[in-house]
């Protein structure tokens, strides 16, 4: 059975769902009697040196499935250049594809890895659309639409590539099996 599910326009923040700012559900709510009772004054209250967060100026997904969540688990790690955790999220049997070029996992971890974590490191990346296809209950494809803006060699960058992601079920989580990146400018 194959499922879809489409996501559009969300900027990945490398928050968490527990950073999240939850959804008001009474937004656009008439204002009742006790709810218009004057506000209390927070600058007067201790709460313990406790610093509210700002709110992110973009919508944030938290409803995220187990095998998207590996997903952005490795693409974190680039941005971030945590190796070790990126190359966990490897299958032993990855295929890596960039612009045409296929290259094995051990290829991949030996060389072009180093220039996606540097790459990633120097550009912001935003989320433009993304299908989540579900091949069964131990396979996902994952089509993303992704722009990267940032700076490169000291030269303003701004790219749009596809991503496509197919991922499996394993004893020890959902791995990566095959990822493809297409420039699509």
């Amino acid at each position: 059975m194959m499922r879809a599910a489409v996501w559009t326009g969300w900027v990945l923040l490398g928050t968490t769902p527990s950073m999240a700012q939850p959804v008001d559900p009474h937004a656009g709510h008439a204002i009742t009697e006790a709810a218009a009772q004057p506000a209390m004054d927070h600058s007067m209250m201790d709460h313990g040196g406790m610093h509210m967060a700002p709110t992110p100026k973009a919508m944030v997904r938290t409803n995220i499935g187990p095998a998207e969540f590996a997903l952005k688990a490795f693409s974190d790690a680039l941005e971030v250049g945590n190796r070790k955790l990126a190359i966990a999220r490897l299958a032993p049997d990855l295929t890596v594809v960039e612009d045409g070029v296929e290259e094995s996992r051990a290829d991949y971890i030996g060389g072009h890895l180093a220039a996606d974590i540097e790459y990633q490191k120097s550009v912001k990346t935003v989320l433009l659309e993304r299908t989540v296809l579900n091949d069964g209950p131990s396979k996902v494809r994952i089509v993303s639409k992704i722009r990267m803006i940032g700076n490169r060699s000291d030269k303003p960058t701004d790219t749009v590539i596809e991503e496509n992601a197919v991922l499996a079920k394993m004893p020890d989580g959902w791995k990566i099996m095959r990822l493809e990146w297409i420039s699509a400018q």
